[in-house]
């Protein structure tokens, strides 16, 4: 009789292996005809749910792979499987393994807007599935901020957020992504930002216990920005802006 951490070498492997080794199905069959068929059965489930559940996350980067997605889920499964128990953050797992992938030789001939797809369908997806925010005290200069948990802060060198249709086009772009409500449920809205909006941003998600004001002058100095009439407005409009969308919540 086979110990426990041998039984779930076993089952990992019959689960996650590129090829399915007939003798690991044997040793966990254990001579029984119908279990032999069971493991292999579970093998297709398993594997069939994390394909949907990818294919779900990644819908246009899995699309741009075409032909070559089954085997990059194949080897993800068999070089880096899942270590948890959520489905919702099976598809990180595999934006990474192939963001990693998109660097070799074997993938130069794909289009150099992959990597940037995978990253912000990736993100998306995280901010469907982010928890719900906890109640914000009200705007404070002098306290440290509250962000809403939906916000993903991602850098392009493409416009994958562009509706456009076709190819995205090169470029730089800095996103903010969030979840809102529409109609019963949640949508991922994508906020393209300048460099500084997009510095105040990052700033503000900082969990320490800076307060706002000083958040916003350390990023003014970094930048030589100064803070005259025309900064105060600017941000003034990008907070009220950010508060109306429950990006910003208030403060800590």
């Amino acid at each position: 009789m086979i110990s426990l951490a041998e039984h779930e070498r076993l089952a990992a492997s019959v689960c996650f292996s590129r090829e399915l080794d007939d003798q690991v199905v044997a040793a966990l069959a254990d001579g029984d005809v119908l279990a032999d068929e069971r493991w292999r059965v579970y093998r297709e489930m398993i594997r069939s749910r994390f394909r949907k559940v990818v294919q779900a996350a990644l819908p246009r980067t899995t699309s741009v792979l075409g032909d070559r997605f089954e085997a990059r889920f194949a080897a993800w499964l068999d070089e880096a499987p899942p270590d948890t128990r959520f489905f919702r953050e099976v598809p990180v797992g595999f934006a990474h393994h192939v963001e990693a992938w998109l660097a070799s030789p074997e993938a130069a001939d794909l289009p150099t807007f992959t990597a940037d797809l995978a990253r912000y369908e990736i993100a998306r997806w995280g901010v469907l599935a982010a928890p719900d925010d906890e109640p914000a005290q009200e705007l404070s200069f002098e306290r440290p901020p509250k962000l809403t948990r939906s916000l993903a802060l991602l850098d392009v060198t493409h416009a994958v957020h562009a509706k456009k249709k076709g190819p995205p086009k090169a470029g730089v772009a800095h996103l903010a992504i969030y979840r809102a409500p529409k109609d019963d449920a949640f949508e991922a809205v994508t906020l393209e930002l300048n460099e500084l909006a997009r510095d105040l941003l990052r700033a503000w998600s900082d969990p320490s216990e800076t307060p706002l004001v000083a958040r916003v002058q350390a990023v003014t100095q970094a930048r030589g920005t100064a803070i005259d009439e025309r900064f105060l407005e600017g941000l003034g409009a990008l907070l009220e802006d950010l508060l109306r969308r429950g990006v910003v919540l208030g403060s800590r």
